[in-house]
């Protein structure tokens, strides 16, 4: 994925651009596109690891808006039907031209990983969306005629001459109360005050006229949950089943090889007998990442405690000969070492 932030006033000049991307220098890029224009600036940092990724050119002025978008579209042969357009427009372009097309609403058509911003200067009007389930995090900040907004917290730091941001006590305390992987209990808040989450499956929409914001949810699963009430058992795991392989089906898109982080747990395995097959068809392997005890460490399996995974992985290796498997011993690091490095990634 990539990365994409910027700033929009209503009428002054903007003046800390150069700063706001410097601040971005600590991510590698492939490639770097950025928009400066009076009350206008906007950056894209790209990192191309899909085969559709280099086409990409967020951000851009079309038609009547400006654009910048860091997006997977899962469903583009879909999409390309319906709009009628060539096969070789990029993800962000058919987002361009289904915003064109469709309007504001047009993201409930969207299958993908996205964040992607709207700026409309005739309405003086921004949209900003987060993905169903937001995979992308995208920030904003706003005052009432300054627009500012990243997929990473890092220009933000530069608001305001540097000013140090107060961290949102409310927001960690609440974090620290549940010791489960469910650490946002207010949505659409950060860890700093004054700096808000497009929330999951929604877009806000800020008004420099009117001063005004608004969040807007494009995705309610549960109200068609009614279509399912004569459901089968049969018939709700074959439409699993069926979604489940299509899903891991639309993600197959990388440049080069494939990989997983690899367990004997159901999740990872499960994504292994469907991606595996799929990889042999294409005369491919899928690469698996396993982690394992120090040799001098003498594991103990038992039907509650898994110590030692690599049993599991060769027996998914018998299953499937295209699972390449490499075994990590880090014994002598942990969840802490080397963090700030991987945030960086």
């Amino acid at each position: 994925m990539s990365a994409i932030w910027g700033i929009v006033n209503r009428e002054k000049p903007i003046s800390t651009e150069a700063n706001i991307s410097e601040s971005m220098n600590i991510f590698t890029f492939d490639s770097f596109n950025e928009i400066s224009q009076n009350n206008i600036y906007l950056a894209c940092g790209h990192q191309n690891f899909s085969k559709k990724s280099p086409q990409n050119k967020s951000p851009f002025y079309y038609n009547s808006f400006y654009i910048s978008s860091d997006c997977i579209v899962y469903n583009r042969d879909e999409l390309i039907a319906d709009l009628n357009i060539d096969k070789s427009y990029s993800d962000d372009s058919i987002i361009a031209e289904m915003f064109l097309r469709y309007g504001e609403k047009f993201v409930t058509k969207l299958r993908g990983s996205f964040s992607i911003f709207i700026y409309l200067p005739d309405n003086q009007e921004i949209l900003l969306y987060a993905d169903h389930l937001s995979r992308r995090s995208i920030f904003y900040k706003y005052t009432p005629d300054t627009f500012y907004f990243s997929t990473v917290f890092q220009p933000f730091a530069l608001i305001d001459s540097g000013k140090q941001f107060k961290l949102n006590e409310k927001w960690i305390s609440a974090a620290y109360t549940d010791c489960s992987a469910d650490t946002v209990k207010y949505l659409g808040e950060t860890v700093y005050e004054d700096i808000y989450a497009v929330q999951p499956g929604h877009y806000i929409k800020y008004n420099f006229k009117e001063k005004n914001i608004e969040n807007i949810s494009y995705w309610r699963p549960l109200e068609n949950k009614s279509k399912y009430k004569s459901y089968t058992d049969d018939d709700f795991k074959n439409t699993f089943i069926t979604t489940y392989a299509d899903v891991i089906k639309r993600f197959l898109i990388s440049q080069g090889n494939t990989g997983i982080m690899l367990s004997g747990g159901l999740d990872s395995s499960s994504v292994a007998s469907i991606t595996a097959p799929l990889l042999s068809n294409q005369n491919q392997n899928l690469y698996s990442y396993t982690q394992i005890p120090s040799n001098e460490y003498i594991a103990h399996n038992t039907c509650f405690s898994i110590e030692d995974e690599t049993p599991y992985i060769k027996l998914q290796q018998e299953m499937y000969p295209n699972i390449v498997a490499k075994y990590i011993n880090v014994s002598e690091l942990n969840c802490f070492s080397n963090l700030e490095k991987f945030q960086k990634i």
